[in-house]
Parts: C-alpha cells; sequence; structure tokens
C-alpha cells in the first residue's frame, strides 16, 4: 500500500502500482485511436488525449463576463437538450482556452461558461470577434461503451471490479464501474454507476482531465480510445496543490521541447520549483523540475532535472501526469503539431 501526500491537501491511497499511460497510435487525422495497458492489479494513468467531432463554428460579436454572443447561429438547432458540451476558443489571445458550456439561451444565442474569459489575464483573454469551435463532452459511455465494450472487469462493487477515478477539483477523486448487474438484495440495473449505484453512463470527462483506471485483474488489460486527433495547442488551468492532467502534448514531446519551463515556477530544488509526476513503471514516481541553475556549494546547469539532478531534458512526458504546483493558479499552453 503507498500513500502519497503532496502539497498537504490531499492523499491518495494506491492499491498497488501505478503506471503511465503506455505509447499512442494515431491512424489518419482528424481520426485516430490510442491505446494504454492496464496493468494488472494496478493503477494506470490514462490521458483521454482525443476528443469529439466539431459541432459548431463561428465567431462571437459580443463577449462579456460570463456572456458569449453569436447572433449568426442556432445554438438551440444545433445543441441537443440534456448534453455537456465544450467551448474551445480558437482565435486571438484566448485561443486554446476550453470550457463547458453552461448553459444556452436561444432567444438571444448566448453561451455562458463558468469562467469570466475576458479576466483571464494578459495573453489569454477572449475578445469580441475571437472564433470558436464546440464539441460534445465524452462521457464514460462514449469512451468505455454504454455496455462496457473497453472490456474493463465488472462487478457489483467497487472492491470487485475496475475502477475510473476522476478528480473532481475539491482535492479528491470520483469514482466509477460498471455494475454487472443484480436481483437480490435488491435490484440494480447493469451499467456505469457511482459510490452510491447512481447511474453515471453520461458524466461528462473533458480531454484534458487525466483519469487513473484501477485494474482488479491478475493480468493486464487494454484499452482503446478513438475520437478526433487534438492537434492545436490548448491552454490548461493549474491550481495551487496538485493536479492530474490529460496532457494532449503531442507524441513523442519532452520535458525540454514542452516549453513547460516558461509557464511553471523553476527552483533550486524539488521543494521551490512545481514538480511534474510520472510514474516510473514500476509502482512508484518519478519526479522532475526545472532547475534555475548555481554555482555553489557545486556547480548545476540550469535545466529539467530529476531528484538526483541527473539531466532528465530528454525524458518524454506521458498522456497524463501530475503537476504539484506550489504557488497561485497558471495556465499552461500546450504545442501544436
Amino acid at each position: 500500500m503507498k500513500k502519497i501526500q503532496i502539497a498537504g491537501l490531499t492523499a491518495l491511497t494506491l492499491l498497488g502500482s501505478l503506471t503511465a499511460v503506455q505509447a499512442a497510435s494515431a491512424t489518419t487525422d482528424p481520426v485516430g485511436y490510442v491505446t494504454t495497458t492496464l496493468k494488472a492489479d494496478s493503477f494506470t494513468l490514462v490521458g483521454i488525449t482525443l476528443h469529439e467531432a466539431t459541432e459548431a463554428t463561428g465567431a462571437f460579436e459580443t463577449v462579456s463576463g460570463t456572456s458569449l454572443t453569436d447572433t449568426d447561429i442556432d445554438f438551440s438547432a444545433l445543441l441537443e437538450a440534456d448534453t455537456t458540451y465544450i467551448l474551445e476558443i480558437t482565435s486571438g489571445d484566448a485561443a486554446g482556452v476550453i470550457q463547458e458550456i453552461t448553459s444556452t439561451d436561444a432567444s438571444t444565442n448566448v453561451l455562458s461558461t463558468p469562467d469570466d474569459l475576458t479576466a483571464l489575464g494578459a495573453g489569454n483573454s477572449i475578445a469580441n470577434g475571437d472564433s470558436y469551435k464546440i464539441r460534445k463532452a465524452a462521457t464514460i459511455s462514449s469512451i468505455f461503451g454504454a455496455s462496457n465494450s473497453a472490456g474493463l472487469n465488472e462487478g457489483t462493487s467497487l472492491s470487485l471490479a475496475d475502477v475510473i477515478w476522476v478528480q473532481n477539483g475539491s482535492g479528491a477523486f470520483d469514482k466509477y464501474f460498471y455494475h454487472s448487474g443484480q436481483t437480490i438484495p435488491f435490484p440494480i440495473t447493469e451499467g456505469w454507476k457511482n459510490s452510491s449505484l447512481t447511474d453515471v453512463s453520461n458524466t461528462p470527462l473533458i480531454y484534458t482531465d487525466g483519469l487513473m483506471i484501477q485494474n482488479s485483474d491478475i493480468t493486464d488489460n487494454t484499452l482503446t480510445i478513438t475520437g478526433t486527433v487534438v492537434n492545436t495547442s490548448k491552454k490548461i488551468e493549474v491550481t495551487t496543490g496538485f493536479n492530474l492532467l490529460g496532457t494532449v502534448y503531442p507524441v513523442g514531446t519532452t520535458l525540454a521541447s514542452s516549453d513547460l519551463n516558461s509557464q511553471i515556477q523553476q527552483g533550486s530544488s524539488l521543494s521551490t520549483a512545481d514538480v511534474i509526476w510520472m510514474s516510473d513503471g514500476a509502482g512508484d514516481f518519478n519526479k522532475y523540475f526545472y532547475h534555475v541553475g548555481q554555482t555553489i556549494p557545486f556547480p548545476i546547469a540550469a535545466g529539467w532535472k530529476n531528484v538526483s539532478l541527473a539531466d532528465s531534458s530528454t525524458q518524454q512526458i506521458s498522456g497524463a501526469i501530475f503537476i504539484e504546483r506550489h504557488t497561485g493558479d497558471i495556465t499552461i499552453t500546450t504545442p501544436s503539431y
């Protein structure tokens, strides 16, 4: 049993090994697939590096706080009721910003977002005339199959089935599993459930969020996710504390080529710099930070280092990572390809 305490905010108990997402294979652009090995009796970090197809595009004539207006499009005709949609800004300073759409007003063609996109700070804020795309949010069912076509181990409780862990934004995780169905001691229909046995098949999963999948089997399993390839730059919010992110970096991106060093806190040690956590494939984590360089008490060149202060600039970034952010919220920008 491993207990990980990060930034004093959250404790995560891992009942086995935690393994980074494995090599990704893409078919044609824009549609592709990612195959991940789910290690036996362990946890696997999984990045949803593919997203849903575009449902609508346009440009906002007016942006005001959390309200965005496009008078040239009928949102009520294009967007389905009781469905979660993702807004992606595609031009201007806010290009790459992603938001979950909280509501639409058909009478005024106004979209609402949870955050004020005009107040994201220099180089990030939206302005009148910026263009956008709208996609459906992926869901538990669309990623893993309404009838569990992904082949995760089923069961009648969290302790008997594979478990999908999703960070909920409050320093904890929501847990989901595929219930095989039962009639006694009380009837439960087959399907995706949470710890309270409530149906979660339509629970949205945002492609910049990382997942952990707990494989309860004694043998390895594989998970294949299909969708539209993410090939443009994205902006991902990182808050103070412990962040589990789906990185959506191009395959083969290294710490050096990621440009993370210019976006996160640099320092002379793990305690003074932001830390990138990636699985070592053997049940623990490798930790990396950007060293500012020093001459005393012994010289260290500036650059990406591991805990032994060895150069780690060529370390490839996995599909899902943890970022330990020491102080203040930031927005990181991924490269396009």
